[in-house]
């Protein structure tokens, strides 16, 4: 995802993490101060991020079963190589390019 294409996607990733932090900065300070230990602190961040990969990761296993295969490579059926993503079902449940 780079490139002129792309760039409003990676703009908004970019305020959405900056808008994402400076509410959590406010968390950081308070945690702290009512436990005395910075351990609530990196135990949430750990928490968080564990969230951010699984979130991560189900889309892009949605976007494999969806897509056939990882975007931007060509998918394969039955030995051959091809770029058109589009199947459909065969009565006997196995993929058919259309």
């Amino acid at each position: 995802m780079f490139g002129r294409k792309f760039a409003t996607t990676q703009l908004q990733s970019a305020l959405h993490a900056k808008g994402s932090a400076s509410l959590l900065v406010g968390l950081c300070w308070v945690l702290p101060a009512h436990t005395g230990s910075w351990n609530h602190v990196f135990a949430a961040m750990i928490g968080l991020d564990l969230v951010e990969a699984s979130l991560a990761a189900a889309w892009c296993l949605t976007t494999i079963a969806r897509t056939g295969g990882v975007p931007g490579e060509p998918s394969r059926v039955s030995g051959r190589v091809s770029a058109d993503r589009t199947r459909r079902i065969t009565a006997s449940g196995s993929p058919e390019l259309i």
